[in-house]
C-alpha cells in the first residue's frame, strides 16, 4: 500500500474514532448513590460456630427513572486468625429504597472493612 493511502486510512480513522467519543461523551450517564448502613455481626450460633455480618444498603435512585435497579459490587476483607488477610467481592443488586445484605463467618473471622464499588448506571429520567 503507497504512504499517501495509508495515511488517508490512518486519518479517517482516527476522525471516525474522535467523532464517536465526542457523541459518547455527550450522553447522560445516571447512577443511583449507595451508602453502607446498620452494619452489624451477629453472635456467635453455638451449634454451628459461625456469625453473620449484615448490613442495609441505602439506595438513592433520584437520579434513576422511577422503579430502576442495577448491580454492585460489595467488597470486604475477610480477617483471619490462621491466615493471611483476604479482600473479596459479591454482586447484588440495588432497588430503592434498600438493600439487606448478609455474609457468613467462621468463629475465626471477621470483617476488617467493607466498600461499595462498580455501581452499574441507571436509566435516566425522563427530561
Amino acid at each position: 500500500m503507497r504512504w499517501d493511502r495509508l495515511f488517508t486510512a490512518v486519518s479517517l480513522a482516527g476522525l471516525l474514532g474522535l467523532a464517536t467519543l465526542a457523541h459518547a461523551q455527550g450522553q447522560q450517564v445516571c447512577r443511583p448513590s449507595l451508602q453502607l448502613q446498620n452494619v452489624q455481626f451477629s453472635d456467635m450460633a453455638q451449634k454451628t460456630l459461625r456469625r453473620t455480618w449484615s448490613a442495609t444498603v441505602a439506595v438513592d435512585a433520584s437520579a434513576c427513572a422511577a422503579d430502576a435497579s442495577g448491580s454492585f459490587d460489595l467488597g470486604y476483607t475477610r480477617l483471619q486468625e490462621i491466615g493471611p488477610d483476604a479482600d473479596f467481592r459479591e454482586r447484588v443488586t440495588w432497588r430503592a429504597p434498600s438493600v439487606q445484605v448478609e455474609l457468613e463467618f467462621a468463629n475465626i473471622e471477621a470483617v476488617g472493612r467493607s466498600w461499595i464499588e462498580n455501581v452499574s448506571s441507571c436509566q435516566c429520567p425522563a427530561q
